[in-house]
């Protein structure tokens, strides 16, 4: 009996953990700078869908589909926007390699801490850019979720592709802030509280 009195002792601090380290996640306050460099990691359409709702709320942005390290030495820019979703027809039309772009995300990434630049990774398609998706994509997908937004300052996904709560438990080893978004409308106002 003493042993399982134990047992839901400890249980029950671990879950009182859990909360609050997502409800640190969740409450801390970031506000963002522009200008913002929007790119894609896999070519996905979602980059040019984010930078246009950035552009509606008067965001200075420039959309740059093959970023590199070169793009943000440029100093022109204070964010460093990532938008993560494979597109095998844009992959290929454009000659691109998956390592390779694995690679040049990496070193954006790396480049951008150097400089001090806040980094945010978005999902804009919802479970269709996830392995839960089960669709010939989808370890693409996965692979670059992994490489980004663990290392993101602010994660923002569409509540579809977070139905196994991946980005949740992720915001809660890394202490990112994860916002939630379930139409254009909520993405768009997202995206004006963080620029404020």
């Amino acid at each position: 009996m003493r042993m399982h009195k134990y047992f839901r002792i400890s249980l029950s601090i671990i879950v009182v953990l859990i909360l609050s380290d997502n409800c640190i996640a969740q409450t801390q306050k970031i506000k963002l700078l522009s200008p913002v460099l929007v790119t894609s990691c896999g070519q996905g359409p979602g980059s040019l869908k984010t930078e246009v709702l950035l552009k509606k709320e008067k965001i200075k942005t420039e959309l740059e589909t093959f970023a590199d390290i070169h793009t943000l030495q440029t100093n022109k820019f204070k964010s460093l926007l990532i938008v993560a979703g494979f597109s095998r027809e844009a992959m290929q039309s454009n000659n691109i390699n998956f390592e390779d772009e694995v690679k040049r995300i990496d070193a954006l990434i790396a480049e951008a801490r150097k400089l001090g630049i806040k980094i945010i990774a978005v999902n804009a398609e919802g479970k269709g850019k996830r392995g839960a998706s089960k669709n010939s994509e989808s370890q693409y997908n996965e692979v670059f979720i992994t490489h980004i937004f663990p290392k993101a300052d602010v994660m923002i996904v569409r509540a579809d592709a977070n139905e196994d709560n991946r980005f949740t438990v992720i915001a809660q080893q890394n202490k990112n802030l994860l916002k939630v978004f379930s139409n254009s409308r909520d993405f768009q106002k997202i995206l004006k509280d963080l620029f404020e």
